[in-house]
């Protein structure tokens, strides 16, 4: 078995497929890193005290506008009127003290204001918002959660890092952006015609008067193209992720990330749209280190990288034709990704298909629940179904395998 393995891998590595494939992977995570730089370049620049004040000064112009500017629906109602002054008050109550923090941060010769206070400030507006009775509860579950990381920071006296650029922060994004659907589709260029381009009746025949089982053929192929998938993107990602490091630093290994919140639907309220709201699990949220969610993340994304080669692999032995089944794959992935998610009344299918799962991030920290609008949808949930899936496609394409073997 193990010749057959590394007969499939020095096959693999021999086309000049794997390399463009990953030359370009290469080039996409470079302009992803580029991109990240760029976005820290600009945080940066917003985070300047003189910029802010800016920024600050037009929304307080703004706010002082809408309280005179009462609107209609509620100049009648004493009671909104009086709650609709009370708001925009404490707002720009509060944004003057911003405005009069970062002056005085300026005075003081400093670039950027203290993050204690921006943190305060930033709590202050959340909680703000959370009193807001038009945003819809499931809006609100997400915003107390930030609310609770934000408390968390600064009662342990801890500095937000998450937008800030560096090794770790960065391969959190790359994984992300990645998953959106750049990585299915890669992993299907790369491992699309394993079966398919030698599902020759001459190939075929070979194997029948081998001594070698074809299911151990198939298996070894399978194996092949999993191994070889997963050591490329993974190098890639942690290659980039030392070269960020080593440029911009790791970052605390020990930050802290927020993990498994759970969710259920609130029975007591109804929206608009005739579903319960989505409220958050009271003490389900767990706090774990940075590089332990890395870990999470790569072996999150080692399933879905097996998912999608099992998935291509099926293709590949339905159909004779490389070219093909490369196209179908695509198509199919593309379809499942945007189709599913995108149409409404397909969104209850979608925590069924492994494509919804290749951004890894909000399965792992919970707020998968709310995109899908199901509290079922948790950690082990996602594992399951790309296990499911890769288990499922495997057996599928064996079983096709191995009729093409007895037809001929």
């Amino acid at each position: 078995m193990m010749i057959l393995i590394k007969n499939e891998m020095i096959k693999l590595f021999r086309r000049k497929k794997t390399y463009i494939v990953l030359i370009a992977f290469i080039l996409l995570t470079a302009a992803i890193c580029y991109g990240s730089f760029k976005m820290d370049e600009n945080r940066k620049k917003y985070n300047n005290p003189e910029f802010k004040i800016k920024n600050l000064q037009e929304s307080l112009n703004y706010m002082k506008r809408d309280k005179e500017n009462v609107p209609q629906s509620i100049k009648d109602d004493a009671n909104a009127l009086e709650q609709y002054n009370k708001n925009i008050d404490a707002n720009i109550e509060r944004t003057e003290n911003e405005i009069n923090a970062l002056k005085d941060a300026i005075a003081s010769g400093s670039k950027e204001i203290d993050w204690r206070t921006q943190l305060k400030n930033e709590i202050s507006a959340g909680e703000e918002q959370l009193k807001n009775s038009n945003i819809p509860d499931r809006y609100k579950a997400q915003q107390k959660l930030e609310l609770s990381k934000k408390n968390y920071l600064l009662n342990n006296d801890i500095k937000p890092a998450d937008e800030e650029f560096n090794g770790f922060n960065f391969v959190i994004t790359l994984i992300r952006q990645l998953g959106s659907i750049f990585l299915a589709v890669g992993v299907i260029v790369f491992s699309t015609d394993i079966v398919s381009g030698e599902c020759t009746p001459p190939t075929l025949k070979f194997l029948l008067i081998q001594p070698v089982s074809r299911t151990k053929v198939l298996l070894s192929k399978f194996i092949s193209v999993v191994i070889s998938a997963i050591v490329l993107i993974i190098s890639v990602e942690l290659l980039f992720m030392v070269i960020v490091g080593l440029w911009k630093g790791f970052g605390n290994a020990n930050y802290p990330m927020f993990v498994d919140t759970l969710y259920q639907f609130d029975l007591s309220k109804v929206e608009g749209s005739g579903v319960h709201p989505l409220i958050q699990v009271a003490g389900s949220t767990h706090i774990i280190t940075i590089s332990q969610y890395l870990i999470r993340m790569f072996l999150l994304q080692i399933l879905y990288i097996i998912a999608c080669t099992s998935f291509a692999f099926l293709i590949s032995s339905l159909f004779k034709s490389s070219m093909v089944s490369m196209g179908l794959s695509i198509v199919a992935v593309i379809a499942l990704t945007v189709l599913v998610q995108g149409i409404p009344g397909l969104l209850k299918v979608a925590p069924f298909m492994f494509t919804s799962y290749g951004e890894i991030t909000p399965l792992i920290d919970g707020t998968a629940a709310g995109a899908f609008q199901n509290p079922s949808i948790t950690y082990t949930f996602g594992i399951t179904v790309l296990i499911i899936w890769s288990v499922a496609c495997y057996l599928i394409s064996h079983f096709v395998f191995n009729k093409k073997d007895i037809l001929i």
